[in-house]
């Protein structure tokens, strides 16, 4: 459903430089849409992902295939596989909420603010059970 995401997402060698493109991919569809854009996958399943199983479906299997980039990102990272579907979880919750604040603010702070508290957390604790 977003390729644009799924190609940054997919680019990163690493999960530093994953967040970093993932970030700057972000701040510049919120700066350059006036923060009327942030994540369409979001949007199209808060819309119409209860009514519509297509939407549903293509929603869950787009999610899924993020988090699975994701967990593979943190096991390179040196995460515990038993861990890292949770802390993909937690990721990719957090940096989606930070995109509904950063509309709601008309600012970038909180998905920054975001990435930073992840980096520091995956970066400084990959290795703890």
């Amino acid at each position: 459903m977003l390729p644009t995401f799924w190609t940054i997402i997919g680019e990163g060698t690493d999960l530093g430089m994953a967040l970093s493109l993932l970030t700057s991919f972000f701040r510049e569809r919120l700066q350059t849409s006036h923060f009327q854009k942030g994540c369409p996958l979001a949007t199209v399943t808060l819309e119409m992902a209860a009514t519509s199983d297509p939407v549903q479906h293509a929603s869950r299997a787009s999610y899924h295939a993020w988090l699975t980039r994701l967990e593979h990102l943190l096991m390179a990272s040196g995460c515990p596989p038993s861990r890292a579907p949770a802390r993909a979880l937690f990721a990719l919750s957090a940096i989606e909420g930070a995109l509904l604040l950063c509309q709601a603010e008309r600012s970038t702070r909180s998905l920054e603010q975001v990435v930073e508290e992840l980096r520091i957390l995956f970066e400084g604790g990959t290795k703890a059970p």
